[in-house]
C-alpha cells in the first residue's frame, strides 16, 4: 500500500529524473520544486468527498490511484490538508537539500549517461566453490549515471559516477569510529553492489 514516506520518495526522485530533461541553465532549484509539484498534482487524485475505495466503484475503474488514500482522516472520507502542506514542505526540504550537494546546472558532462536504470546480475554465492551451480540474482533500479570527466593520472579508461538519490533518514555519524565506519558500511552497501552489478 502507498504511504507517505513512499510516496515522497517516488515523487522527489521523478523531479530530479525530470529536471536532466531541461537545459543545464533551467535546472534551478525554482524549477525542480515545480517539477516536485507538478508530479504530485498529477499523481494526488480527487480530494473532494468520496473517499478511495468508493471513487474506484463509483467510476468502475479498475486503474485506481493509490495515492488517493494519502492524508485522510480515519473514516476515510476526511482530508487532512494539513497533513499534505507539512507533507510536501519537508518533500521540497530534501529538494532544497540536494541542490546543496549538487547544483544540476553544473554537472559535467551536462547529462547523465543514464537516468533510472534497471540492472540484474547472477553473481555466485560464497559457498559456490563447492557448489558449482549457486547463484544469487540481484536486481535493482539505478537513479542516475554519469562520466565523470577524463582524470589525466587515471590510465584513461572510462570512469562512471553512480547516483542513488536518498530520500530517508540520514545516517548519524556521532559514534566512535567503528560504530561510525558500520554504519556507513550498511548505509552504503547499496552502491557497492550496483558497481558490482555494473562491472560483472
Amino acid at each position: 500500500p502507498m504511504t507517505e514516506p513512499l510516496a515522497k520518495g517516488i515523487i522527489c526522485h521523478a523531479a530530479l529524473e525530470n529536471v536532466f530533461d531541461l537545459k543545464p541553465a533551467d535546472r534551478t532549484l525554482q524549477n525542480l520544486e515545480n517539477l516536485f509539484r507538478r508530479e504530485w498534482g498529477e499523481l494526488r487524485g480527487n480530494r473532494e468527498g468520496e473517499n478511495a475505495q468508493q471513487q474506484i466503484i463509483s467510476s468502475g475503474s479498475t486503474n485506481d490511484n493509490k495515492y488517493d488514500v494519502l492524508f485522510r482522516e480515519e473514516d476515510g472520507n476526511a482530508y487532512d490538508i494539513e497533513s499534505e502542506i507539512e507533507w510536501g514542505k519537508s518533500s521540497l526540504e530534501l529538494l532544497r537539500s540536494y541542490y546543496e550537494l549538487e547544483d544540476p546546472r553544473t554537472v559535467t558532462p551536462p547529462n547523465p549517461l543514464v537516468k533510472e536504470m534497471w540492472v540484474q546480475a547472477r553473481l555466485p554465492t560464497l559457498s559456490s566453490e563447492e557448489e558449482e551451480d549457486e547463484f544469487i540474482e540481484l536486481k535493482g533500479k539505478i537513479d542516475r549515471i554519469d562520466v565523470l570527466p577524463n582524470n589525466p593520472s587515471s590510465d584513461d579508461r572510462l570512469q562512471l559516477q553512480i547516483i542513488d538519490y536518498k530520500t530517508g533518514k540520514k545516517p548519524n555519524f556521532k559514534y566512535s569510529k567503528r560504530v561510525n565506519d558500520r554504519i556507513s558500511n550498511e548505509q552504503f552497501w547499496k552502491m557497492k553492489v550496483y558497481a558490482l552489478m555494473l562491472y560483472k
